[in-house]
């Protein structure tokens, strides 16, 4: 059985007298301001396109979003208030944005 973010699965299994029963528990509404990332749906984006995207899609303002050309050198600093959005030669994201 399959699990997908729209709707989670669960087989409830009881005791061997009774039977298997199955129940579909739908998780809690996450709208897209409440976002924390990753953002898979940046790959492929420009650079530009994916900024725009999370920005707009985070409510927390002081979230320190950057574009990095490939091939840039960075600190290894684990900060949750920074995104880093990897781009190649041609501007277009080729690692999925997450904090870090």
């Amino acid at each position: 059985m399959a699990l997908t973010a729209e709707t989670l699965h669960l087989i409830v299994i009881c005791s061997s007298s009774q039977k298997i029963t199955n129940s579909i528990v739908s998780p809690p509404m996450i709208t897209m301001a409440q976002r924390q990332g990753p953002w898979p749906e940046c790959l492929g984006l420009t650079g530009e396109a994916c900024f725009d995207l999370i920005e707009s899609s985070v409510s927390d303002d002081t979230l320190d979003l950057v574009i990095v050309p490939e091939g840039s050198i960075l600190t290894k600093d684990f900060r949750k208030d920074r995104v880093r959005i990897f781009v190649n030669g041609n501007n277009v994201v080729y690692a999925v944005p997450g904090r870090g």
